[in-house]
């Protein structure tokens, strides 16, 4: 039971870690600008 919750836990904080680059990564396109598209 407890490794089962672990195994939870980790797989959200993959999931966090993903969701937070990715909406790094959108926030950094944007302060690019037009011009360097």
């Amino acid at each position: 039971k407890d490794y089962r919750g672990k195994k939870l836990l980790d797989s959200h904080k993959v999931f966090y870690l993903k969701k937070q680059a990715f909406d790094e990564a959108i926030a950094e396109l944007d302060t690019l600008g037009e011009e360097s598209y």
